[in-house]
């Protein structure tokens, strides 16, 4: 079953077109990665399927209905989770605080969801009661994410989650989206490594200059001699 589909999608700041002619599909409980350079539109993207930007061309469905007109609040209630580049936690409130504030359920049904993001990422359920600014980078990822779960999400669109993190925690990050998937969660990962984003995803989208240059699965890619030459240009 499809989950998310893009058609023919453009995106543009004011004169600028930012993403143009894209068209995607992520399937239920499927992992994608979309691949590229540093302003290759990967994050305008995803702002644009979260409702953070207008569209300009093409259409956007989830689980069959357009999403035309949806503001970013109803996009999650339907099932939509974003963890945003650069991490955007809440820093002056705890890490609980951050998490409790992004569940729209019930309390019992909140409490038990932290616990849930408190197993997945152990460091977090250590450091509960500290303010977000005090954790690490690489724990303020985690929180994004986290907080990005509290809404019980069937898709999950994750950006840039490893920049600028040390090879140690970029395993353990890894490890964990490894198992938000096998939950059954669908992933949508912009990423600007050709090795994690390859490694973790089933398929893979290659964007360049704000357009799809490549796709297919990411053994085929891995496998392929101009991805190279596609993701840094020629």
């Amino acid at each position: 079953m499809t989950l998310l589909a893009v058609s023919d999608l453009g995106v543009r700041y004011g004169a600028i077109s930012a993403v143009r002619d894209v068209s995607l599909r992520v399937d239920a409980g499927e992992r994608v990665a979309l691949i590229g350079a540093n302003g290759a539109g990967k994050s305008t993207l995803l702002k644009a399927i979260m409702g953070l930007l207008p569209v300009a061309a093409g259409g956007l469905e989830f689980a069959g209905a357009t999403m035309a007109g949806l503001t970013v609040e109803r996009r999650a209630t339907l099932g939509i989770g974003y963890a945003p580049e650069g991490r955007r936690v809440f820093a002056g409130m705890s890490v609980r605080e951050n998490l409790e504030v992004a569940c729209p359920a019930g309390a019992p049904e909140r409490r038990r969801r932290i616990d849930e993001a408190f197993a997945l990422f152990p460091r977090l359920g250590a450091r509960g009661q500290a303010n977000a600014w005090r954790l690490s980078g690489g724990e303020q990822q985690m929180l994004a994410i986290a907080r990005a779960l509290m809404g019980a999400p069937k898709l999950l669109l994750l950006d840039e989650p490893t920049l600028g993190l040390a090879a140690g925690l970029r395993a353990e990050l890894g490890a964990r989206l490894e198992s938000i998937a096998e939950a059954g969660t669908a992933v949508l990962l912009a990423e600007q490594s050709i090795t994690f984003g390859l490694g973790f995803a089933e398929r893979a989208y290659v964007m360049r200059t704000g357009a799809i240059v490549k796709e297919g699965t990411s053994e085929d890619l891995r496998n392929d001699p101009s991805l190279k030459a596609a993701f840094l240009g020629d």
